[in-house]
């Protein structure tokens, strides 16, 4: 599914610790809000550039594993919705993806991890 196919991408992009990857998911007006996972803070990276930077420097500190979907999506949404969840050092994660259909496939909106 296309869900899958997205959540792969990001898993292998974050377990790779490679952001430059990982920012390239996300559409030019993305937003990456973390609560506590990867910061121990609230924050919010807008656009590529600034979540590129932040996943340079969180990732390599934050080892993550285990993804798995909490739910599915409806597939009549103007975008997706992917629940998922994940294991760190630390804690037990969870996140909401916001994926849209672009011409040159699936971006993500918004990614919100808790």
């Amino acid at each position: 599914t296309i869900a899958e196919e997205i959540l792969k991408k990001l898993e292998q992009a974050i377990q790779a610790k490679d952001s430059k990857t990982f920012s390239g998911l996300f559409l030019a007006s993305g937003v990456w809000r973390d609560k506590l996972v990867y910061t121990w803070d609230y924050r919010t990276f807008n656009g590529p550039e600034r979540i590129e930077k932040a996943a340079a420097d969180l990732f390599p500190r934050t080892p993550t594993w285990n993804y798995a979907f909490l739910e599915r999506p409806y597939p009549d949404l103007a975008w997706l919705q992917i629940v998922y969840s994940f294991d760190t050092d630390l804690t037990h994660a969870s996140a909401v993806l916001n994926v849209v259909k672009t011409d040159s496939g699936y971006k993500i909106w918004t990614l919100h991890t808790e």
